[in-house]
């Protein structure tokens, strides 16, 4: 659990930011063209769902061990 709890606070602000600034990029996408930006919008699922998953083990809600690295969900 250490290494986990060593990596998720670290990178919970990194990943704070990057939801930030494509969520944001994402919203001036649909604004301005009608759709959204696929790519924008993937990478933006994956650092949500691996935050959760990392604050629920952090937590101690669940026993399983999320990955170190949002990409390899």
């Amino acid at each position: 659990m250490i290494p986990v709890m060593i990596i998720g606070i670290i990178s919970s602000l990194i990943i704070f930011i990057g939801l930030v600034i494509f969520g944001f990029i994402n919203f001036l996408t649909v604004i301005f063209s009608g759709s959204r930006n696929e790519t924008f919008y993937n990478l933006y699922r994956k650092l949500s769902v691996w935050g959760l998953q990392v604050n629920f083990y952090m937590a101690g809600a669940t026993d399983e061990r999320p990955p170190f690295s949002p990409f390899q969900l």
